[in-house]
């Protein structure tokens, strides 16, 4: 996807093929549609996840990806890296290993499903 379009696009098709749940993957432009998804997701009780906790604070069931804390260190190093004279082509590909886990009760409650102890343990934050 590359606009918010598309998105409204993609809801549409998420609706006449009737899902039971969806993923949301990470992307920019489904960052900036994490609010319109988590509204779309209760409004049609259909469970949903997201990478970003934004989708979350917005209603949305859980959220699953790399923390901004994570992105960041990431690319602070990449920075002082070409700044110290490394050339950008030869940085090597890395990826974070901290990732967050956040769930919303509400949402749980609204959806009328129940998440699993073994899940609930390892939530980075469950908000209430």
């Amino acid at each position: 996807m590359r606009t918010g379009a598309e998105v409204e696009h993609a809801i549409d098709r998420m609706l006449a093929a009737r899902v039971d749940a969806f993923i949301a993957m990470q992307d920019p432009i489904l960052l900036g549609s994490s609010e319109r998804l988590a509204r779309f997701a209760l409004e049609h009780r259909i469970p949903g996840s997201h990478p970003y906790r934004r989708f979350v604070d917005a209603g949305g069931l859980f959220s699953y990806g790399i923390t901004a804390e994570a992105n960041i260190a990431l690319a602070t190093e990449a920075i002082a890296r070409i700044l110290r004279g490394a050339k950008p082509a030869d940085l090597p590909v890395t990826q974070a290993d901290t990732f967050a886990l956040h769930i919303s009760d509400k949402a749980v409650r609204q959806l009328g499903i129940t998440v699993p102890r073994s899940i609930r343990v390892r939530a980075t934050e469950i908000l209430r």
